[in-house]
């Protein structure tokens, strides 16, 4: 008798025998290939979330900040779409930093605020984590990625944190 999980396996088209242990490991093994399909699909919406391709960084960084307990979301002046590639930039940015604030500042509370006038645009993330000293960060770091994407759309970086009371952050595009 020929057992198979998925069509064709190998073992049935060679007319061998799987054994139900073998059964159980394929099991397994396909549970965690959907497991891992279902994460990378995760990590493709945060990157790229359709809001954000449908409705502007406004709206996309309100879900964002939604999604998490413990952050809130602030958005004042012009409500007008941005180009595609400075939205993508600014979504980017502010999950790279709302990460780093939860996972290496220990952040209970952070609020991202969005501000877009004629002439800038500032995504300001800020946290009451355990600080870091700014000039000890390491090149190649995500700060250094969104210094560098900064700077190529007339923008800069701005850090302003203090070991033990928090960080602020803001990312500020000039138009």
């Amino acid at each position: 008798m020929i057992l198979s999980v998925k069509p064709n396996p190998p073992e049935a088209r060679s007319g061998g025998v799987i054994e139900a242990d073998d059964i159980t490991r394929f099991q397994r093994a396909l549970s965690m290939l959907a497991d891992s399909l279902s994460e990378l699909r995760n990590v493709a919406r945060h990157i790229m979330p359709e809001t954000l391709t449908r409705y502007g960084v406004k709206t996309a960084l309100s879900d964002l900040c939604h999604a998490l307990p413990s952050v809130e979301f602030h958005h004042s002046g012009d409500d007008r779409r941005l180009d595609s590639k400075l939205e993508i930039l600014l979504y980017r940015a502010a999950h790279e930093l709302i990460n780093n604030a939860l996972k290496h500042a220990e952040a209970t509370h952070i609020n991202v605020r969005l501000l877009q006038t004629s002439d800038h645009i500032s995504l300001t993330i800020h946290d009451n984590g355990k600080g870091f000293a700014p000039a000890t960060t390491i090149k190649g770091t995500g700060l250094e990625k969104i210094r560098n994407n900064a700077a190529a759309h007339n923008g800069k970086l701005l850090i302003h944190s203090t070991i033990g009371k928090g960080t602020e952050i803001e990312l500020k595009i000039e138009n």
